[in-house]
């Protein structure tokens, strides 16, 4: 069975240039974003637990697009 475009609400993509990538995803595709959500988060990981400022934002149709930028030294850095 094939995963269906419509059936997903969302796709995290976490980027280096948050607002480069959400201006050329509007620019390319016609994307409308959302408001921006900031929040405190805090992630456990194997040397003990980080706090930080994370960001993200939504685009208005769906499937969804989030946008996340990238926290150097966490699993929200882009793989290379």
């Amino acid at each position: 069975m094939l995963v269906e475009p419509n059936d997903q609400f969302h796709l995290g993509l976490v980027v280096d240039d948050f607002e480069g990538t959400r201006q050329r995803l509007s620019d390319t595709l016609g994307y409308v974003w959302g408001p921006e959500a900031r929040l405190e988060l805090v992630l456990h990981l194997p040397d003990g637990p980080i706090t930080f400022q994370h960001r993200l934002q939504y685009t208005v149709a769906e499937p969804r697009l989030e946008l996340i930028p990238s926290v150097p030294g966490t699993p929200l850095e882009p793989s290379s």
